[in-house]
């Protein structure tokens, strides 16, 4: 996850001695490390060994220093996130950089914390060595959690009207050549390809609903945007159909566009910025879906042909319990946010130059 690091209390005692002190001695450090921060520190060498950790590592992760001593750091970790740092840090050169990650506590579970990881080498400038900075954020992923799935039962419920018609249609369809087969009409094979292309409608449209539904996971892999988009178009379809607005996703130069991301939180961001889209329209007409390739960003547009939103509003998009709806919460974007800034991507808005907004992500 990308942002700013809170200072903790060990951070502003350090900044607190530097301040009043001439020299600040080895010992002054450890007693400042111990004593002031509930963060976990430690300093690993470049073979993955331990060379030092804080008192608090017992009190967040359970573990005596006897515990650890002899354990590589890569013991602590899913196997997915140890190749994910392994290849952030592959290079030669000084660097530090921010993961939300789960750490093997001492009874077998894991734990999610923040982690600051910072790569420093030795005055010959020949041996890395890693201070890395562990913060449990526990309680934060919890209230999430429960504010996102809060958020994907608030949008299955308001597509509920527009998948039941949706379904009512090939529902009909399938009655009406039932019954045309039972009466004994000729030239049944017609019917039966008819029949299992309204099926597929209706599985379409179910497993979709059901995938907003499922626990958000934290699967990190490369995807195909193509396909993600195409999925979630179909999906909100029904709801767009019910206004008469049409939805139409343009991919530049037919690319198969490829991010490395998870694929039900990525999707969950498309649901949630093309949702508001059809909402932000009181009238028919058309929202695109614009996927493109810019030199080494992919850039995904929603261009809605709404209202548009005044510069006022646009600043405050994003705040929890801001909205411009008479109904809305404000989380959706919040999510959305909070999504992107995971995934190390970016939401920008526009305003059209004729009508509507256009809400653009680059990954």
């Amino acid at each position: 996850m990308t942002g700013e690091y809170t200072e903790s209390g060990g951070e502003k005692a350090l900044s607190y001695h530097l301040n009043n002190k001439k020299t600040l001695s080895h010992s002054d450090c450890i007693n400042i490390i111990n004593n002031y921060t509930y963060d976990v520190i430690s300093i690993w060498n470049h073979d993955g060994n331990l060379a030092f950790v804080s008192n608090s590592l017992k009190q967040v992760f359970g573990y005596k220093l006897s515990d650890i001593q002899m354990k590589s750091w890569r013991y602590f970790l899913p196997r997915s996130d140890v190749k994910l740092i392994l290849d952030e840090y592959k290079d030669k050169h000084e660097h530090q950089q921010q993961f939300e990650l789960q750490i093997r506590h001492s009874k077998g579970h894991y734990v999610w914390c923040e982690i600051r990881i910072i790569k420093c080498f030795n005055h010959e400038k020949e041996c890395p060595y890693f201070i890395g900075i562990v913060r449990d954020i526990t309680e934060r992923k919890e209230v999430d959690r429960l504010m996102t799935h809060s958020e994907k039962m608030a949008i299955a419920g308001q597509l509920a009207a527009g998948i039941v018609h949706e379904i009512r249609n090939p529902l009909t369809s399938l009655k009406g050549f039932l019954q045309l087969i039972q009466s004994g009409i000729a030239q049944k094979d017609i019917y039966f390809d008819i029949l299992i292309d309204e099926i597929e409608k209706i599985e379409v449209i179910t497993s979709e609903l059901l995938y907003i539904s499922k626990p958000t996971t934290n699967r990190v892999q490369c995807e195909s945007v193509n396909s993600m988009l195409f999925e979630v178009i179909e999906l909100l379809k029904p709801q767009a159909n019910l206004k008469h607005i049409s939805l139409e996703m343009h991919i530049d130069n037919e690319e198969h566009l490829i991010i490395k991301c998870d694929r039900s939180q990525i999707k969950q961001v498309f649901i949630n910025l093309i949702k508001n889209a059809i909402e932000a329209m009181d009238a028919k007409g058309l929202i695109q879906i614009i996927a493109k390739r810019q030199d080494e960003h992919i850039i995904i547009d929603v261009v809605d042909e709404g209202i548009g939103i005044s510069q006022d509003h646009i600043d405050h998009l994003g705040e929890a319990f801001f909205t411009t709806k008479d109904t809305g919460t404000g989380l959706g974007l919040v999510i959305t946010k909070q999504i992107l800034e995971r995934h190390k991507a970016k939401l920008q808005v526009f305003q059209n130059k004729e009508k509507g907004s256009t809400f653009r992500i680059v990954f």
